[in-house]
């Protein structure tokens, strides 16, 4: 049976890194029902301030373990015998004994804390895109010391895409960079979100590399790929959804915020717009109930994600859409009754 997912790997020669981000990654797994929580309590002087301290003071000691369950089980037994000797009180002090308890129960097992998430995004979108998925695509975990996700938020990852048309492998890889210091609850958290993105927006893509510029790909196409996410919530490991959910969120709202540092987020914004000018006219010209309209509209961008066209046609088609009317309101509504190709949306308007 052909796989969606062609399971990941560490890509960095540092040894070291590597064992910074499984350990910390194992630990956040196994807590990872509290991690809104801790974020919640992360202000100076609290629980979530003095856990990110705890895991950066034996940071010697996982970078030189053997191996990264090794690592794991180091920081989990550093971070058990220090919590239980935080003075803690109150809501934070019901915290941190959910955390020991949990962490103790854990015992001497370490679950692999990446490749059931990776596995079942990539599972979601093989069922979405169906033939046009690219089988046994790849994950790379990279080590990256970049600046974090937004400029208000503390997720300090991101992702990008490598096309399987410009490397010698099968299918696409998507390179997952995490800064390995820095790598907390919320990170963790909307690993899953970024995932999303890369994988509906991305992997699939046909009409060469897609800059982070595009209108479609990172406008409307990620529109859609966010409107899975919220959908691929429900069979996700339930310990882990509220966490995916916070920082998912988090992700989204700081990659289109005028100050979140995005340089491409009004791109972004428009693009999100233009599903929704879809939508609307989906909704009220050719009177389809809401929830049918959102899944047309979701269906037209997994269609020209797959359609083999430069990205500057797809953008074209984008840009048309700040007023659904005229002839691509006339085309949208024949494509909708499956009476207009994908070539005949995309071409010029006049």
């Amino acid at each position: 049976m052909p796989r969606s997912y062609g399971g990941y790997r560490y890509n960095t020669s540092d040894d070291g890194l590597a064992n910074i981000i499984h350990a910390r990654a194992s630990v956040f797994y196994v807590i990872r029902e509290r991690l809104p929580r801790l974020y919640d309590w992360s202000t100076p002087e609290r629980i979530g301030s003095h856990f990110g301290t705890l895991c950066w003071e034996h940071e010697t000691a996982v970078r030189q373990a053997k191996t990264r369950r090794a690592a794991a089980l180091a920081l989990r037994d550093h971070l058990l015998q220090r919590m239980s000797a935080l003075t803690v009180s109150g809501p934070e002090k019901k915290l941190r004994d959910g955390m020991v308890a949990e962490l103790t129960a854990a015992g001497t097992t370490v679950k692999d804390p990446l490749a059931q998430l990776f596995s079942y995004i990539a599972d979601q979108c093989s069922g979405w895109f169906g033939a046009d998925w690219p089988l046994n695509t790849k994950i790379l975990i990279e080590a990256s010391r970049r600046a974090p996700y937004g400029q208000n938020c503390t997720l300090y990852v991101n992702a990008e895409t490598e096309p399987a048309t410009t490397n010698p492998i099968e299918a696409p890889v998507v390179h997952l960079r995490l800064w390995p210091e820095r790598l907390n609850g919320e990170t963790y958290g909307a690993i899953m979100a970024i995932l999303v993105h890369e994988m509906v927006c991305h992997v699939p893509a046909r009409g060469g590399p897609t800059p982070a510029s595009s209108e479609f790909a990172d406008g409307f196409a990620d529109w859609a790929a966010r409107k899975h996410f919220e959908r691929w919530l429900g069979g996700l490991d339930p310990l882990l959804v509220d966490a995916a959910r916070s920082f998912g969120r988090m992700a989204w709202d700081a990659g289109m915020a005028r100050d979140g540092g995005n340089q491409y987020f009004r791109e972004r914004r428009f693009g999100h717009d233009a599903a929704e000018h879809v939508v609307t006219y989906f909704k009220n010209t050719a009177k389809m109930p809401e929830a049918v309209a959102i899944d047309k509209a979701m269906n037209l961008a997994r269609e020209l994600t797959v359609y083999d066209a430069p990205i500057q046609v797809k953008d074209r088609f984008v840009q048309n859409l700040a007023a659904v009317r005229g002839t691509i309101a006339e085309r949208l509504g024949r494509w909708s009754r499956g009476k207009c190709e994908i070539s005949e949306l995309l071409q010029p308007l006049h």
